[in-house]
């Protein structure tokens, strides 16, 4: 199977993708450690993963990404120099604010 599986929305552990035996090729995912799993049967491992993976969207997860670019756009202008003047640690501020955003759009 070339998905992979987000981890467990209840938990965070991780998921497996499950061959129903007994129902032909049927598939369903489940966690391994909690065992939440999708009240649904699959025809393909792939289309099992799919469903495992697919999330509702977050709003608040989202209102905070949209704060957190605004916040990074205004730290690249003059304005904000003027405001805050330059310090060392800027850089590395802004690099962990563009990772934290590319990882919360990944996992969306």
């Amino acid at each position: 199977m070339s998905i992979k599986l987000k981890p467990c929305p209840c938990c965070g552990h991780e998921a497996l993708i499950r061959n129903l035996h007994g129902e032909g090729e049927k598939f369903g995912s489940c966690c391994t450690n909690c065992f939440l799993e999708i009240d649904t049967v699959y025809h393909s491992e792939e289309a099992a993963a799919r469903a495992w993976n697919r999330r509702v969207p977050d709003p608040v997860k989202a209102e905070l990404l949209e704060a957190l670019e605004k916040l990074l756009a205004w730290a690249n202008t003059s304005q904000y120099e003027k405001t805050c003047g330059k310090a060392e640690h800027d850089d590395v501020v802004k690099n962990r604010a563009h990772v934290a955003i590319a990882r919360a759009k990944e996992e969306s």
